[in-house]
């Protein structure tokens, strides 16, 4: 899934330091914390049985830090490390599924990051469909 592929990322450029939330419902936030949740996703169909699927995600980061101990240099450090260095998630149930983030961005309200992107998948459909048996021609001559 998705999700995984990015809090593996997540773990992967940020290690123990921070503790990543896919719940819906928090009830106790620890921070430095990163909450992931998908926002919206849409569909296309295309020819031959294909489909893109467009989601965009949203991570918010919550700092232990406060205004006095450095909390706005905590956020850039972070906001330029997602920005720089998330790229390529790989699932990591299954290796060959890898997911580029695009549309990156950066939003920054009091004491969190919020950070959007879109992934795009593509799905092919296999359409079982009867093929043709033999293939007779005749010949007719006048």
């Amino acid at each position: 899934m998705v999700i995984d592929a990015i809090t593996n990322k997540l773990d992967e450029l940020f290690g123990d330091s921070a503790e990543y939330i896919t719940d819906n419902v928090v009830i106790d936030l620890n921070p430095p914390c990163f909450m992931v949740k998908m926002l919206e996703s849409s569909s296309t169909d295309y020819i031959g049985g294909r489909k893109g699927i467009k989601r965009t995600f949203v991570l918010t980061y919550v700092s232990d830090k406060d205004r006095a101990s450095g909390r706005q240099l905590d956020l850039n450090n972070v906001s330029d490390r997602l920005l720089l260095e998330f790229d390529f998630l790989t699932d990591p149930y299954n290796p060959n599924d890898i997911y580029r983030p695009y549309e990156k961005n950066i939003e920054r309200t009091e004491g969190e990051l919020h950070f959007t992107f879109n992934i795009f998948e593509t799905y092919r459909k296999v359409i079982d469909a009867p093929k043709m048996n033999k293939l007779t021609q005749t010949w007719r001559c006048k």
